[in-house]
């Protein structure tokens, strides 16, 4: 070989042995994947972040537990700066997720897991609305959540609202609300609201509670009527329905009650009985409403009568003792004791007879239009009402045209009053009268089977010794 080729060659072989290492190793290191953040979380998406130290692709592994179940589309672009969004998620709802990324050699790189949480925007459930404690100014509004939120009310006469409470700072899942400064006996409108900590908020439903009666029954009206040397009807009325109650006695600290039945009414009517004649007596009167406010009335008195006559109408259903009401209508009880002392009333029979109403007797013709030879005029009394056991005189439409014809109440019938004269009250035997007023009768109010007067005599005194 020439010996200039033989220099060309070992340059050759130098320099070919300078170059063979320098930058000729192939590339197996992943991108170190950094900066691993997610934003813009919404109640459906979010964006994922990071970034590389070399350029690489992008793509986000996600579901709801670490097993992930969703990728992401691929991002083949080679970037350092990363940037993902992950659409059609659940609302309120943890994700895991890890970024990975590939560099151009296939080299694959995943972060650490982390998680996200998407937004809330479903509002609390409301539920087991109660509204308790009703008082007459204040009311307590409850309610439950099935997730912790903010307690409210909106309140007011009509579903327009007026008043709306305070928020307060405290968030709970069992709600409470007391509503004060009400008015007594008024319906209110409400609504509830809960928000929860994501600004969510529910509303209720219009609904109305009714506060609580705290005013006492107002008591008008007070009469005594009836007065007999043994007993007395006392009558009030009251502006809502209530119970009754008299207490009465010689003094103002009174000694006796009679108390009702309970059953609430406004207009009251208490008989007293037994009582000592030609005496004064104190009574105060008690009403009760259905919310227990009572109202006591102020003192009243009256004086029993002196003693008057007592009538003894014997019957073939027993026997009923009435006493006259000689002072206030004389000229009726004189009739009415002439007739009996005459054995006028004796074998007449109770020819009209209706149940609740009155039974009526004196017709010697037991037709209803018959009477004795002479008429009386009208004779009433302002102290004298139809009560229930009042014995009072039957006529025609002419007001002057009473004769022997009478009439026992069977309850209390006031339309009759001061159109009628009452002349006596049953002092015994009202359980006779009631058991007379059930009896059978045809179409025109008699009796199917005869109800007589045996007798009537006329006694000195009512009841007294």
């Amino acid at each position: 070989m020439h010996k200039s080729s033989l220099v060309i060659v070992v340059l050759a072989c130098i320099l070919s042995s300078l170059f063979v290492c320098t930058g000729c190793t192939e590339d197996k290191s992943a991108p170190e994947i950094e900066n691993v953040t997610f934003a813009n979380a919404t109640a459906v998406s979010v964006v994922i972040h990071w970034t590389t130290d070399e350029l690489a692709t992008s793509q986000v592994q996600y579901g709801i537990t670490d097993q992930y179940d969703y990728d992401s589309n691929l991002n083949l672009d080679l970037v350092t700066a990363h940037s993902v969004t992950l659409l059609d998620l659940d609302s309120d709802t943890t994700y895991h997720f890890r970024a990975m990324s590939k560099d151009a050699k296939g080299n694959e790189a995943l972060s650490e897991a982390l998680t996200f949480t998407t937004q809330d925007v479903t509002p609390p459930v409301l539920g087991s609305f109660t509204v308790s404690d009703i008082a007459g100014n204040s009311a307590r509004i409850s309610w439950i959540t099935n997730e912790m939120a903010t307690s409210q009310v909106e309140y007011g006469t009509t579903s327009s609202y007026d008043n709306i409470t305070s928020v307060g700072d405290s968030m709970a899942t069992s709600h409470n609300v007391t509503l004060t400064g009400l008015d007594s006996e008024t319906t209110y409108h409400f609504c509830v609201e809960s928000t929860d900590s994501e600004g969510n908020q529910a509303i209720s439903e219009d609904s109305i509670f009714t506060t609580a009666d705290v005013t006492a029954p107002q008591v008008s009206n007070v009469e005594v009527s009836n007065v007999i040397a043994s007993g007395a009807i006392i009558t009030w009325t009251t502006d809502e329905p209530a119970t009754h109650q008299v207490e009465y006695g010689l003094s103002t600290s009174y000694g006796s009650t009679i108390i009702s039945t309970g059953i609430l009414t406004t207009n009251h009517e208490v008989q007293l009985d037994s009582l000592t004649s030609g005496t004064v007596f104190h009574f105060r009167l008690r009403s009760e409403d259905a919310q227990a406010n009572e109202v006591m009335s102020e003192d009243h008195t009256f004086i029993t009568a002196t003693r008057n006559r007592v009538a003894v109408v014997e019957t073939t259903m027993g026997t009923v003792k009435f006493e006259l009401y000689e002072q206030r209508t004389p000229i009726t009880t004189a009739n009415f004791i002439a007739l009996a002392e005459s054995d006028f009333y004796d074998g007449l029979i109770f020819h009209r007879v209706i149940d609740d109403f009155v039974i009526q007797g004196g017709d010697p013709t037991g037709t209803g239009v018959g009477g004795s030879d002479e008429t009386i005029m009208l004779e009433t009394h302002s102290e004298l009402r139809h009560v229930d056991g009042a014995v009072s005189m039957a006529r025609s439409s002419d007001l002057d045209s009473a004769s022997s014809q009478f009439f026992i109440c069977d309850g209390c019938q006031h339309f009759l009053d001061d159109s009628y004269a009452v002349f006596g009250q049953v002092i015994e035997g009202i359980n006779v009268v009631r058991a007379v007023a059930a009896v059978p009768t045809d179409a025109s109010d008699r009796p199917v089977q005869e109800v007589v007067i045996t007798q009537i005599s006329i006694l000195p005194g009512a009841g007294e010794g």
